[in-house]
């Protein structure tokens, strides 16, 4: 009797588990970054991994979080059919760089050495549609080869050279406005040392003009006396 419940205990114990592995079960979305881009793709060629669709994109996007949940259902549903991946271009430039990734989320679909851009609604139904066979109503391109090492440094001397020159136009305009301040506190000092300097139109003093009076007082008696 004891064997019955343990049983139905066991049952249910498998049926949540079972809920709970198909509601978070694998997406089959590969992260891909500069570093494996290319040896598991095989973009290039295409003769060995399949086809891929691919989105890149950005952490900090808005329409890349939306679209998560969504994308990983397409990597449920296409898992066995075609190889589902994501590319954060934020931490994989170089990748990013040789698809001329411009914005985000930004789909693409690889297969047999030509690239196809998705620019359908971000639904699970058209991304699903397009990498089984909508993909052959848009006009593919050719993949872009890998970046060579003299691409790799080429674009960080851009990088380095790019930074120096928003530090350079960020100090100029610091030394114009230092200048400009500068100026402007020298001009004023001068005019400070100037009124300070410049002798004062005053009345005289009172025991200069009370002498003044008196000896012209004098004068006028004087010469009264002299006239009498």
């Amino acid at each position: 009797m004891k064997l019955v419940p343990l049983l139905f205990l066991a049952l249910v114990c498998q049926i949540g588990l079972a809920a709970n592995d198909n509601e978070n079960g694998d997406s089959n979305v590969a992260d891909l970054t500069d570093e494996t881009f290319e040896h598991l793709t095989q973009a290039s060629t295409g003769s060995t991994t399949g086809d891929w669709l691919i989105e890149f994109y950005a952490p900090w996007c808005g329409h890349c979080q939306r679209l998560a949940p969504i994308y990983d259902e397409v990597g449920r549903v296409l898992k066995g059919e075609v190889n589902v991946a994501k590319v954060d271009v934020t931490s994989s430039p170089l990748v990013g760089e040789r698809f001329s990734i411009k914005s985000f989320p930004t789909i693409k679909f690889l297969r047999k050495g030509s690239v196809y851009d998705y620019n359908g609604p971000r639904t699970k139904e058209s991304l699903i549609q397009f990498a089984r066979d909508g993909y052959q109503q848009v006009e593919g391109q050719k993949i872009p080869v890998p970046p060579t090492m003299i691409d790799r440094l080429r674009t960080q001397f851009v990088e380095a050279l790019t930074d120096l020159q928003v530090v350079f136009q960020h100090k100029l305009a610091a030394a114009v406005i230092i200048f400009a301040l500068g100026l402007l506190l020298g001009v004023l000092f001068t005019t400070l040392i100037v009124v300070v300097n410049t002798p004062s139109q005053q009345a005289a003093p009172r025991h200069v003009v009370s002498r003044t009076v008196t000896t012209t007082v004098s004068e006028a008696v004087e010469g009264r006396t002299k006239a009498e």
